[in-house]
């Protein structure tokens, strides 16, 4: 159970870019048909995990991947149950959550994982500097635009 656990939580972890709802979904199904047939305690846990985020499929990538880190990152299930529970309320009475929009403003999604909302600084996977991501990285988008002939070459070894 616990490696399964690891690998939703590490797919979730991923960069933006490389996470995938449906693949999420496809690992969070084994998670809770692994719990039910182990007869795990938690079974009925994840079996509402599954749920949920099955359910929530449609919401931007962004935000789905911090439900998924909150459903499964938080320990205290209770906290989880009432997480889920003030969104299908949320939804039911037209809050933030309701209706086919999805456009919210930042300040009304009530997820404060790790996720895009996280306090830690950013760091590049390109380049290692914090304060930027990778796709909106300056010694990326300089290396791509240079000529192929001059790609790798800096001032000191013409």
């Amino acid at each position: 159970m616990a490696t399964v656990i690891r690998r939703v939580l590490d797919y979730a972890a991923r960069p933006l870019s490389e996470f995938n709802k449906y693949e999420a979904i496809d690992i969070l199904e084994t998670l809770q048909n692994t719990s039910r047939d182990n007869q795990d305690e938690k079974r009925e846990f994840y079996r509402l995990v599954y749920q949920t985020a099955r359910g929530k499929v449609d919401l931007p990538k962004e935000h789905f991947r911090a439900l998924v880190l909150r459903l499964l990152g938080d320990k205290d299930h209770t906290k989880v149950y009432e997480a889920v529970a003030k969104v299908e309320k949320a939804m039911s009475t037209g809050g933030p959550w309701s209706g086919s929009s999805h456009r919210v403003r930042s300040s009304d999604v009530p997820y404060k994982g790790r996720g895009i909302r996280s306090s830690a600084p950013v760091q590049c996977y390109f380049c290692g500097k914090f304060g930027h991501i990778m796709a909106r990285c300056y010694a990326r988008r300089d290396m791509q635009q240079r000529p192929p002939a001059t790609r790798g070459r800096t001032k000191d070894n013409k």
